[in-house]
């Protein structure tokens, strides 16, 4: 099937198959389900054989998924599914009724999901992935950057060209910082296809590159805050990494994200649940749909707050409460509750179990 990975389990008599686009962030989280699923279920190579389908895919590819196989026909199949906005697009709840439930990360997208399906399970992501580096690495991201020592780093890892990430908002309230820290210095982590960002300020350091994984371990290291002003998340993956490196963390008080971040472990930001503005809707986001604003003084402040104090007690102290906190998604509890829900799936539709 094109763009879809496809890996498939049993255990004892059901059988399981897991599909995922090749999404960096998809297919992240789904390697590691794979591998919570693979301590229990046996692998097997024909989705013909499964009982249970997980499908965890972007809305854009479900739609040449049902299309592409005729495999899927009596399946118990799961949906795997985020969206960043109080209201599903037309075409999504069309495409969700094929689901007999939804799986989703964070409580935010939950409520989302509940109103256009009966069934919808919390499965939070599993935190946790490796932070090594070389000094190689280091010494590689240190000239990219231009690193100084003496400088505050904060960074961003974001799509430029994608509206909801509102990188826009987060150079602009930086740039105001201009003659109040000017040894600061904002690292735009973009691809290297992404739209290009416009900044006359010297202290913004846009880096379009394809870093290794070791080397973006080495990037998160040499920074001191990871920064979003997103209007909205399914859950914020460079955010809970970031706190699984021990930085400090700055964002939107909105959405996914606060499965993890609170006014004790991270800074957030004031914000606003408005409709979107229609000079921001873009894809599946419309105008009747709504998401956050950050307010741009608050996210001036916040950042000025840390240039002065991100050594302070009160930010160490934020810091440790997170590396606490972040615990309650680890790999273990995850696998847990993956597990528990599969095993209810399982005594409840006992019929679709392979004989």
């Amino acid at each position: 099937m094109p763009g879809v990975e496809n890996v498939t389990y049993s255990m004892k008599r059901a059988k399981i198959a897991y599909l995922s686009s090749r999404y960096q962030s998809h297919s992240r989280i789904a390697d590691i389900h794979r591998d919570i699923l693979r301590r229990h279920y046996t692998l097997v190579c024909d989705l013909a054989d499964a009982d249970i389908v997980i499908l965890h895919c972007e809305p854009c590819e479900l739609e040449s998924v049902f299309r592409a196989t005729h495999k899927l026909a009596g399946k118990y199949i799961i949906g795997y599914c985020v969206w960043e906005a109080t209201k599903l697009p037309s075409t999504y709840r069309q495409l969700i009724s094929h689901f007999r439930e939804i799986w989703t990360c964070s409580r935010y997208c939950q409520h989302i999901f509940a109103s256009d399906h009966s069934l919808v399970s919390y499965i939070p992501h599993p935190v946790m992935r490796d932070i090594s580096c070389s000094e190689t690495d280091r010494n590689n991201v240190r000239d990219m950057i231009g690193f100084d020592p003496s400088c505050v780093y904060y960074l961003t890892v974001t799509k430029v060209w994608d509206k909801r990430k509102n990188t826009a908002q987060l150079i602009r309230a930086f740039e105001r910082t201009k003659h109040v820290m000017p040894k600061a210095r904002l690292i735009v982590k973009a691809s290297a296809s992404d739209v290009k960002i416009q900044s006359r300020d010297v202290r913004v350091i846009p880096l379009y590159a394809q870093l290794t994984g070791s080397e973006l371990n080495a990037l998160y290291e040499l920074t001191d805050a990871c920064v979003s002003a997103h209007h909205s998340e399914g859950w914020g993956l460079t955010l809970s990494d970031a706190m699984i490196f021990g930085k400090a963390v700055i964002a939107t008080g909105y959405s996914g994200n606060l499965e993890f971040m609170s006014p004790h472990n991270s800074t957030l930001v004031r914000c606003t649940e408005q409709y979107i503005d229609k000079k921001d809707c873009f894809g599946l986001f419309e105008s009747d749909m709504k998401w956050a604003y950050p307010d741009e003084d608050d996210l001036e402040n916040q950042l000025f707050t840390f240039y002065g104090n991100g050594s302070s007690q009160e930010f160490a102290d934020k810091i440790r409460m997170a590396t606490w906190d972040i615990r309650a998604f680890s790999y273990s509890n995850v696998s847990r509750l993956v597990n528990d829900r599969i095993a209810s799936i399982v005594k409840g539709h006992s019929s679709l179990v392979s004989q």
